[in-house]
């Protein structure tokens, strides 16, 4: 026995017969797969057999009232509770279940029809997560394994909920921030220190990006040694900040991967907008790319950020106090109109609440400053 090396299980559940065998052929030579056809009998199998180490399922499965997931997460088994859960969506699967199924506790999501290529890649990432650093589970001492394997996004869900965050700005004229990170050097690190090492070098990585994230923010791992990150409601400065806390911790960090020492540094892009109609995901993607390849030129270890001039400029009411105290308040001059109309509803509010009898006098003033909205420049 000592010569082979036993495949890892995964547990799949599926209604569909004609899925479960096109899922077990694409995966049958990497893992031993357990299929069960409902929700139930798949969480009897992962309670009873601790050997499973994911859990693929059709998003219908658990649609209602996502039972296994929710039973999954809160398990009182730590490992358990960990198990990394895959669904698999189709066209017929709306975007409220898959969002709300991705907030229960779901790992990722793979789109049907799906390659072999996709699939392992998937189940891979999620597994090398579940099972190969424990440091890498927690993110940090408060933060549960599932907690951690919920910040990995899948492509196509990171890319639908930017969809979201684009809607949202374009609606509310809020800021969104989107960076792009590689690996700088990933190939003589590859030759330096072979393929196995790397792979926890990177997932060494991830659990130095993850600490640095707020809660909402949200991690996309898009393969060869490049990261994708949202930072929803985040203005420029506020995310470039974020970004160059990022590098800096990556730069200065020694990651022990089987007794091997390694560092490097990442490379950065970073997109920031207040969207317009004209704001696309093509065209932010585009200019990520373009300017991450600058960051990389430059040698490494650096940032070049870009500003969509698409859309309206905006300050938040915190900054221009800040501009204001600092005696530099010259650029704001031309929003004034958008800030006071923005501040109006707190106002309005207090006068409710603390019965001021200004309702009159804010209704001339949001009369006045309509009228400025339409005045010539």
């Amino acid at each position: 026995m000592t010569g082979s090396k036993e495949k890892q299980q995964v547990l799949l559940a599926s209604q569909s017969s004609l899925l479960s065998k096109s899922i077990e052929k694409l995966l049958e030579h990497h893992y031993d797969m357990i299929v069960v056809e409902d929700a139930e009998s798949a969480w009897k199998t992962l309670a009873e057999n601790r050997q499973i180490v994911l859990v693929m399922s059709e998003l219908a499965v658990v649609i209602e009232p996502f039972a296994l997931i929710e039973r999954i997460r809160q398990a009182s088994d730590e490992r358990l509770a960990a198990t990394p859960l895959i669904l698999l969506h189709g066209e017929k699967d709306t975007r409220e279940h898959r969002q709300k199924a991705f907030q229960q506790g779901a790992s990722d999501f793979v789109a049907l029809p799906t390659t072999r290529e996709e699939l392992i890649d998937r189940v891979e990432l999620q597994i090398q997560l579940f099972s190969g650093n424990p440091a890498l589970i927690a993110a940090d001492n408060e933060a549960s394994a599932a907690g951690a394997l919920k910040k990995l996004a899948q492509v196509s869900f990171f890319d639908s909920r930017v969809d979201q965050e684009l809607a949202f700005s374009q609606r509310h004229r809020s800021n969104l921030s989107i960076c792009h990170l590689k690996i700088d050097g990933i190939k003589s690190l590859a030759e330096q220190h072979g393929k196995d090492a790397l792979q926890g070098f990177v997932k060494g990585l991830i659990n130095i990006i993850l600490q640095s994230l707020r809660t909402e923010d949200l991690l996309c791992y898009l393969g060869n040694a490049e990261f994708h990150i949202l930072y929803p409601a985040t203005n420029g400065i506020g995310a470039m900040t974020a970004v160059k806390r990022i590098l800096e911790r990556i730069a200065a960090s020694h990651i022990n991967v089987s007794g091997k020492q390694m560092q490097t540094t990442l490379s950065a892009s970073l997109y920031s907008c207040v969207a317009g109609q004209q704001t696309s995901l093509e065209n932010i993607y585009q200019q990520l790319s373009e300017d991450l390849q600058q960051a990389v030129a430059a040698g490494g270890n650096q940032v070049v950020s870009s500003f969509d001039s698409s859309g309206p400029q905006t300050f938040s009411i915190d900054r221009v106090l800040k501009l204001i105290d600092q005696d530099n308040a010259d650029d704001v001059d031309e929003h004034m109109v958008a800030l006071l109309l923005q501040a109006l509803p707190l106002f309005e509010y207090g006068d409710a609440v603390l019965d001021l009898e200004l309702l009159d006098t804010l209704a001339e003033l949001r009369k006045r400053l309509k009228k400025q909205t339409n005045s010539p420049a």
